[in-house]
């Protein structure tokens, strides 16, 4: 399953803020120094969509606030 992603990040905290342009928006404390703020996202879907954190692959975007994420289907 592929989903598209919108990151805010600097956030006061770390969750998932709903659906946003047909995106699922999701707010990061991390900043988006060496990766963190991608692991952070990774962290949260992983929780929210309870799929273990290996499963869970950012296939677009790694630089970019707009991402596609891919994991198994729920």
């Amino acid at each position: 399953m592929k989903i598209k992603v919108i990151v805010s990040l600097n956030a006061k905290e770390t969750r998932v803020l709903g659906l946003y342009d047909q995106a699922l928006k999701v707010a990061i404390h991390a900043k988006p120094i060496d990766g963190a703020a991608n692991k952070e996202l990774i962290k949260i879907l992983s929780a929210h969509f309870k799929v273990p954190k290996s499963q869970i692959k950012i296939i677009s975007g790694l630089n970019s606030r707009r991402k596609i994420v891919e994991f198994p289907a729920l």
